[in-house]
């Protein structure tokens, strides 16, 4: 799975076989984490199943609990006091609102007892991936944005040229072709992300209050 297209970085690329679809599907696969690692979220891209997670409530902003991975998809339970009853108090849905893109919940009610790892948290974040590589290019994907399968795509497409299978510059500080001498980044880490991905990611860095 990943958070573009096959068809898309393809459509980049210009390539119109299928050759080499299994090496620009495991690219795919490898720019998504990245992004993921790049943005701090564990889950840019939506989980196969739910997730737990565990949150320590404090008197600061204790009506509010800022979740670690957003968008909110579903939020199965959140359970209090957990590490003292092992999962019995339950807070109803009806307690809380969930405010999905921000992936904050907000507590109506009583705010949630304070205490290290009190809150277990289950639910499915991310961003909905599920038929990536059967989309033509004009069909709308999931609801994953635009500028984020982008951003995934093109740092897939510099993977691709940087191997043997694309311009194989991959270790290389220069390269000649038909007379021009051409430079190349040697180092591929979050700084030397292509400049529109990073631009783009930098609007999906998670920061927690």
């Amino acid at each position: 799975m990943a958070l573009a297209r096959l068809s898309v970085v393809k459509d980049y690329l210009k390539i119109s076989g299928s050759g080499k679809d299994n090496t620009l599907k495991l690219l795919l696969g490898v720019a998504t984490q990245m992004a993921s690692k790049y943005t701090r979220r564990d889950y840019l891209e939506k989980p196969g199943s739910a997730i737990d997670e565990f949150y320590s409530p404090t008197d600061v902003l204790n009506s509010r609990l800022y979740l670690r991975n957003k968008p909110l998809n579903t939020i199965n339970s959140i359970v209090e006091n957990y590490a003292k009853t092992g999962g019995d108090d339950t807070i109803s849905s009806d307690d809380y609102d969930v405010f999905s893109a921000e992936g904050v919940v907000r507590f109506d009610g009583a705010s949630p007892t304070t205490g290290f790892l009190n809150l277990k948290v289950n639910y499915q974040p991310g961003y909905d991936t599920s038929d990536w590589d059967t989309d033509a290019i004009t069909v709308t994907f999931g609801n994953v944005p635009n500028d984020l399968e982008y951003a995934v795509a093109i740092i897939a497409a510099k993977l691709f040229n940087d191997s043997k299978q694309g311009d194989g510059r991959a270790g290389l500080s220069s390269k000649s072709r038909a007379g021009e001498s051409l430079a190349y980044t040697t180092e591929f880490d979050k700084t030397s992300f292509p400049k529109e991905a990073k631009m783009i990611l930098d609007n999906y860095v998670l920061s927690q209050v």
